[in-house]
């Protein structure tokens, strides 16, 4: 369809076949930084290293909040330096059941980041991914 840009997930059909996409660049550029970090290592062929293991490496893991942050903050910080160069990530943050946050609950983890997309007109966005 003109003006698509990729694909939405999950996803979901428009019209009669078509699945539906994003139409932005800001949203198509959000889905595939979301993409990007819920990818497992080893998923991807041909891409064996894109992605992240945050589910099989702090879900169940008895770790430090702050260890486990920076940690996770530099492989997303290398992920995105890899395989999307254009975004420039300008805040991190994990939470999980200790924080003041009800929502959250014992089995789970919030990631937030904030990022400037640069060139085509750029723009700054944000993301924020639930694991549980």
């Amino acid at each position: 369809m003109p003006g698509d840009i990729n694909f939405r997930w999950p996803l979901v059909t428009r019209g009669r076949y078509f699945p539906d996409s994003n139409r932005s660049i800001q949203t198509a550029v959000r889905e595939n930084l979301k993409i990007l970090l819920l990818t497992n290592k080893g998923q991807r062929l041909m891409y064996p290293n894109m992605g992240t293991n945050f589910m099989q490496k702090y879900m169940f893991e008895q770790i430090d909040k702050e260890e486990m942050t920076i940690s996770m903050e530099r492989e997303v910080r290398q992920q995105v330096e890899e395989y999307m160069p254009e975004i420039q990530i300008t805040s991190f943050a994990v939470k999980d059941f200790n924080d003041d946050n009800a929502n959250i609950g014992k089995n789970e983890l919030v990631i937030s980041l904030r990022y400037i997309m640069t060139g085509l007109g750029g723009f700054a966005d944000s993301l924020t991914l639930r694991f549980n």
